[in-house]
């Protein structure tokens, strides 16, 4: 089986490699290896075996099921297969899990479980006997351990041609205690069973020289007992044979009939057929022209009828009782007279057929067959006479044995259901002999092979069993010897496995000892290796704590640099963050003023100047009462009482936005105060409102979200001395990121949701004692879990999209709170409770962090 050199097989070469075995195994059941009668050697669970070594215990399983379905083929029942697919799957689940050997986990199986199977399947289901089924088991599970022997043979190919050939094959894992055992076992293996294959044979060849020895002696009583019986009847035929058939009378019949006991009954016919002369002793017994023609006699054919013979005839159609007639013409010189018939006594005849020879205590089988192949008598149930003889018969074979005549056979049973020694058991021997004379009769003699199948089988168990011990007992052997062999090396490779790490750990390594001479010189090699290792190892050590104080003195001075970068690349962040956002608010600021205060300046003159125009068409309606029609039609078109009354409410509402954008455009003043850069007294109140004044736009509603609430609770506050815009930047990132927050929150809200538990941000600012004010900025948004909560203060985190967030808001606003005023900024938040930034701001500039407690949640009312 080839593996890329990768360790991967492509899926379609996997596949064709497991049909690949499949076939090989089904190649290795059929061409079976037959060792001796009833035992056979089949190969199919090699490939099986190493199905499950290559692709795991259940393709094994599948692998052993398909392969060994051609038992069932050979055999007609589904047991041999069972047991063959648990084994592969048994084996390859074993092995998967404690990398044993093939040959030691299989020699297990059979031990342990082929054992129960085989006397569950054959002894319990198919009822063989005893004897057979220990031979079945201990002929599986010595064919088991040749094939698992076989398998492992050929992973030791796979891995030598991994080692020969590493660009086409992958090495295959053989461990060494592996290969002793494997060698050991077949050092064993091979010559006993190559032994006792030749034994078994020998004992066959033996086995049957006895039968047929037995049976050559059983039949010569038999063969002697119809030699009598033929010559006393020859005798008294002869007595008649010279004699004219007209000559012959009963007196002379009756007298031949009293001294043979054998004849019951004579006639004497003439050449045309006709009666003459007759005698009986048997009423029963009459010679009709029916029986003429059964004897094959007619009047065209008396000289053709020149020697004598014997016809075996029923006594009627159906009747079971059979008739021995002979037949001998009667001649004068060349010139035949007639014919004498004798009716011959067959129970007489039966009991010539009956051997006083037995063997095994059991009397012989005999039939007595003529020249036609017709049975002439018989004392065996299967054959009666008149019917053909033929040892073939439906549902068996016959099987020739010995090679210089064809003499001796044995009939066994076709049944492939029945394992071959049974079959072999319930086989019969046969013999033939030829008996002498001229009449081409053949005796053949049959006895069961069961007797001596059994004496046979008997010897096979014993040899089986010693087999078997002698296998298992090396296999014991084998392991033990393997395995102190081999277990100093596993020490000495596991020792070596983390040498570095023992002896660069200052560890004691306890050296194995061994009798082989060159493990024992690979442990000295060992500790010399070790002794190099911990010199250089501790050269390494003292180069190593130079070069590490050498990093600990550079890595202060990075991080100190690298502080310093952040710190400055933080304000320089700020600053430019800062000046942008200022000089931008600032320069929108200047270029709204100015037009700003010019409408604003001109909405008084402007508004003077209407009211002086009223007046003055007050005083003309007054004397002019009564104008043109002309005029009256124009003054009617243009609605001069509606002018007069919503003219100086146009001018309310005009001055009304005016003072609005002039508000707008000081709180954009207000919070761009980025352009000093030393402290100065600021009104925090003044600058929480011009951010929220900026954020007017996103706290009121929307289509999709009602107005976000601001509550404000301010506290009488001092002037603070601070950098006012940017504590105004810090207001804006709190007020920010809450109504982002509060955003987040409503997107899945209903209206009327928002109606029930309207959104809201508290704004709360406080004296807390002389040198401390606080500003408190709390939102009922879904707050943060203690994860992000304690993570919001470091530069560059943020949960916002990509593009919305840049992580620096609430970093600079700490660095701003803490490090540029010396105050303390914290956070409490939690999903359930929203979150709350807490400032505290010293009410005199300071350039150091003041140590402050920070307060848990708490409600308004209790600041």
């Amino acid at each position: 089986m080839t593996v890329s050199k990768k360790g991967v097989h492509p899926q379609g070469l996997k596949i064709v490699c497991f049909i690949g075995l499949i076939i090989l195994g089904l190649l290795g059941n059929y061409y079976r290896a037959k060792l001796f009668l009833g035992v056979d050697f089949i190969f199919g669970s090699v490939a099986a075996l190493l199905a499950a070594r290559f692709y795991g215990p259940l393709w094994g399983g599948i692998a052993g099921a398909a392969i060994g379905s051609y038992t069932w083929v050979l055999w007609s029942h589904p047991y041999a297969m069972i047991i063959f697919t648990v084994e592969a799957a048994l084996v390859g689940w074993v092995r998967q899990r404690h990398r044993q050997s093939l040959l030691l986990l299989d020699g297990l199986y059979w031990l342990v479980v082929g054992s129960l199977l085989v006397a569950l399947f054959y002894g319990a289901l198919l009822q063989v006997g005893v004897l057979q089924v220990q031979l079945i088991l201990l002929k599986q599970a010595l064919n088991g351990v040749c094939n698992a022997l076989i398998a492992s043979g050929i992973l030791g190919i796979f891995s030598f041609l991994g080692q020969r050939f590493p660009q086409k094959f992958q090495s295959v894992r053989w461990p060494l205690r592996d290969v002793l055992n494997d060698i050991l076992v077949a050092f064993v293996l091979l010559p006993i069973m190559l032994l006792f294959t030749l034994d078994a044979n020998r004992m066959l060849v033996d086995l049957e020289r006895s039968v047929r020895t037995d049976l050559q002696l059983a039949s010569a009583p038999i063969i002697e007992q119809i030699r009598n019986w033929q010559r006393q009847i020859w005798e008294t035929a002869t007595d008649f044979s010279q004699l004219k058939a007209e000559s012959l009378t009963e007196a002379q019949l009756i007298t031949a009939l009293e001294q043979n006991v054998l004849i019951d009954g004579l006639w004497v016919l003439d050449s045309k057929l006709r009666f003459l002369t007759q005698a009986t002793n048997n009423p029963d017994v009459s010679l009709s022209l029916q029986s003429l023609s059964q004897l094959e006699l007619r009047e065209s054919q008396p000289n053709q009828l020149q020697s004598w013979r014997i016809v075996a005839i029923p006594k009627d159609k159906t009747g079971d009782e059979h008739q021995l007639w002979l037949v001998r013409p009667l001649t004068q010189g060349l010139e035949s007279t007639g014919f004498l018939i004798a009716h011959l006594r067959f129970d007489r005849f039966i009991d010539a057929l009956t051997s006083p020879v037995k063997i095994y205590d059991q009397a012989v089988g005999a039939v007595l067959v003529n020249e036609n192949q017709q049975v002439m008598g018989s004392v065996n149930p299967a054959y009666e006479p008149q019917d053909g003889f033929n040892l073939s018969q439906p549902k068996t074979w016959v099987r020739q044995l010995g090679t210089r005549s064809a003499e001796f056979y044995q009939v066994l049973t076709n049944d492939p259901a029945r394992p071959p020694m049974v079959r072999a058991r319930q086989s019969t021997y046969w013999f033939a002999s030829v008996l002498p004379g001229d009449l081409g009769w053949h005796l053949w003699i049959s006895f069961p092979a069961q007797p001596h199948m059994d004496d046979l089988q008997v010897a096979y168990n014993q040899r089986f069993g010693i087999v078997m011990l002698v296998v298992y007992g090396s296999m014991l052997a084998a392991y033990w010897v393997s395995k102190a062999l081999v277990k100093p090396l596993q020490i000495l490779a596991k020792i070596t496995t983390d040498l570095p790490d023992r002896v660069n750990d200052q560890q004691d390594v306890d050296w194995p000892q061994s009798p082989v001479q060159e493990f024992d010189q690979l442990s000295t090699n060992g500790q010399l290796m070790a002794e190099s290792l911990r010199e250089r190892f501790l050269e390494i050590h003292q180069a190593n704590e130079q070069l590490e104080q050498r990093v600990a003195e550079r890595t202060e001075d990075l991080e100190a640099t690298l502080s310093q970068l952040k710190q400055t690349q933080t304000q320089l962040v700020q600053t430019e963050k800062m000046s942008s956002l200022g000089g931008l608010v600032a320069g929108v600021a200047h270029e709204i003023n100015n037009p700003i205060n010019f409408i604003a300046g001109n909405l008084t003159h402007a508004e003077e100047y209407v009211q002086s125009l009223l007046k003055a068409m007050s005083l003309f309606d007054t004397f002019y009462p009564d104008p043109e029609p002309t005029l009256r039609e124009a003054l009617e078109e243009l609605e001069l009482d509606f002018l007069v009354e919503d003219l100086p409410k146009t001018f309310q509402s005009m001055q009304l936005g005016a003072r609005r954008v002039q508000d707008i455009v000081q709180s954009l003043r207000t919070f761009s105060r980025i352009d000093r850069a030393e402290l100065q007294t600021f009104d925090l109140h003044e600058g929480i409102d011009s951010t929220l004044i900026i954020l007017q736009n996103r706290l009121k509603g929307r289509s999709d979200r009602l107005a976000i609430e601001v509550i404000k609770q301010y506290g009488p506050l001092p002037l603070v001395e601070c950098y006012g815009g940017h504590l105004n930047q810090v207001f804006m990132n709190l007020l920010v990121n809450a109504i982002d927050a509060i955003d987040l929150r409503d997107a899945g809200r209903t209206l009327a949701d928002m109606r029930q538990n309207p959104s809201r941000i508290e704004i709360t600012t406080a004296t807390l004692n002389q040198q401390l004010v606080i500003v408190r900025f709390r939102d009922n948004g879904p707050g943060m879990p203690p994860e992000v909560r304690d993570q919001i203060f470091e530069p560059f985190f943020t949960t916002k999209p990509t593009g919305k967030g840049t992580g620096l808001g609430l970093s600079i606003s700490y660095q701003v709170i803490v490090e540029q005023h010396g105050g303390a900024l914290t956070c409490q938040s939690s999903p359930d409770w929203g979150t709350e930034f807490y400032i505290e701001l010293p009410i005199r500039g300071s350039s150091k962090p003041q140590n402050t407690i920070h307060p848990g949640p708490r409600s308004t009312a209790t600041v």
